[in-house]
C-alpha cells in the first residue's frame, strides 16, 4: 500500500466521528442550497432525509437498507394518508381510526420484519394528516418524491466516499490488540500507582469489542469471504473478550493484595513469557494496522513451570494470605498465552 494513502487512511479512520461529521455537513448543506435553488416544493425534506439516512456513521452496506425501509414506509404512509383523505375529509374520527388501523396494518403484516419502515409510515401519516385539507395531496406527493430522492443521494454519497466497514475492523482490531498489550504489560509490572488507569484500559477494551461486534453485520455485507467465516469471526470477539477477562482477574488479584502483587512480579514462570506473547500481539496489531495478511503463527508456547519454584513459593508463603496461588497466576498467563496463539489462527484464515 503507498505510504500516504496509508497515514491518509489511517487518520480517517482513527477520526472517523469527525471525518463523518464533516462529510455529512458538506452532504446536508449542499443539498438545501441545491433545493432552494431549483425551488423544489417542500424542497428541505430532501435535506431532511440524508441527515436523517447518515446521521449515525453509516458503513458501505448498510445505508441502502434504511434508504429502502424509509421510502417505503414513507410511500405506503402517504398512500394510505391520501385514501384516507379522498373519502373522509375533514374527518377526524375517521382520520384517527385510520391511525389506529395503521398500527397493526403495518407493523404485523406489511413491515413485519422492517420496523423502522412502519415507524416512518406512522410518521408520515401523522404529518400528512395533520397538514389539512387542499394542501395534503401536494405535500404528500412532493414528501414522498423528495425523501427517494434523499435516499438516492444518500446511497451514491455513501458510494462516492466510502467507509469499508473491513478496513474500520483491521483498525479497532488493530488499537484493541495494543491494548491489551499494554494492559498485560502494565499488570506485570504490578505498579500501584497505576491501577486505576489499568481498569479503565480494560473497560476501553471491553467497548473495543462490542464496537466491533456492531461492525460485523456491515463486514459481512460487504465480503463473501468474511461471510463464510462468520464463526471465525466470532471466535475473535470472544477471544478478546477472554484475553480481558484474565487481565481482569490478574490485576484485581495484583492490586488488592501486596502478597499478590509479590508474587505476579516474581515468578519467572510468567516473565519468561511476556515478551513472547507480547511479540505476538504486536505483530497481529501492525499487520492489521497496516493492511498485511496475518501470518501465520509457527511458534509453539512450551510452558516449563518450575516445580522447585511453586514448592519453594508454597513453602515460602504458607503463613501468607494471597488471593490466588502461584500456580493459579502461572495457569492463567498460561491461558492467555494461548489465548493469544488461537486468536493469530483465527486472523490468519480472516485476513
Amino acid at each position: 500500500m503507498d505510504i500516504n494513502k496509508q497515514k491518509i487512511e489511517l487518520w480517517i479512520y482513527s477520526n472517523l466521528e469527525l471525518v463523518h461529521l464533516l462529510k455529512l455537513m458538506v452532504l446536508v448543506v449542499s443539498t438545501f442550497i441545491g433545493a432552494k435553488l431549483l425551488e423544489i416544493p417542500h424542497g428541505s425534506w430532501i435535506s431532511g432525509t440524508c441527515l436523517v439516512l447518515n446521521r449515525p456513521v453509516v458503513e458501505l452496506g448498510g445505508v441502502i437498507n434504511r434508504v429502502s425501509q424509509r421510502v417505503s414506509g414513507t410511500i405506503f404512509g402517504a398512500g394510505m394518508s391520501l385514501i384516507t383523505l379522498f373519502w373522509f375529509p375533514d374527518n377526524l374520527l375517521i382520520h384517527s381510526l385510520a391511525l389506529g388501523v395503521a398500527f397493526p396494518l403495518f407493523s404485523i403484516f406489511i413491515f413485519k420484519s422492517n420496523k423502522y419502515a412502519y415507524q416512518v409510515a406512522i410518521l408520515t401519516m401523522l404529518i400528512v394528516l395533520s397538514i389539512g385539507d387542499g394542501w395534503s395531496y401536494e405535500a404528500a406527493y412532493w414528501r414522498s418524491i423528495n425523501i427517494a430522492v434523499g435516499g438516492v443521494i444518500s446511497v451514491i454519497f455513501i458510494f462516492l466516499l466510502p467507509i469499508h466497514a473491513k478496513k474500520e475492523w483491521r483498525f479497532e482490531l488493530s488499537k484493541c490488540l495494543l491494548l491489551i498489550s499494554n494492559l498485560y504489560e502494565e499488570t506485570l509490572k504490578g505498579d500501584q500507582e497505576d491501577r486505576q488507569k489499568l481498569f479503565e484500559d480494560n473497560t476501553d477494551i471491553i467497548t473495543s469489542v462490542r464496537k466491533q461486534r456492531k461492525i460485523f453485520p456491515f463486514v459481512v455485507k460487504e465480503s463473501s469471504h468474511f461471510k463464510s467465516h462468520k464463526n471465525e469471526m466470532e471466535d475473535v470477539a470472544l477471544r478478546l473478550r477472554k484475553l480481558s477477562g484474565i487481565l481482569e482477574l490478574l490485576a484485581s488479584s495484583v492490586f488488592h493484595s501486596d502478597k499478590g502483587n509479590h508474587l505476579i512480579t516474581q515468578l519467572s514462570s510468567i516473565h519468561d513469557k511476556k515478551e513472547i506473547i507480547q511479540s505476538h500481539l504486536h505483530k497481529m496489531s501492525d499487520e492489521l494496522l497496516h493492511g498485511y495478511k496475518v501470518t501465520e503463527n509457527t511458534e509453539k508456547l512450551v510452558w516449563r513451570s518450575s516445580k522447585l519454584e511453586l514448592l519453594k513459593l508454597n513453602e515460602q508463603n504458607l503463613h501468607q494470605e494471597a488471593p490466588l496461588s502461584p500456580y493459579s497466576y502461572i495457569w492463567l498467563n498460561n491461558k492467555f498465552g494461548e489465548e493469544v496463539m488461537k486468536l493469530e489462527e483465527n486472523l490468519y484464515i480472516l485476513f
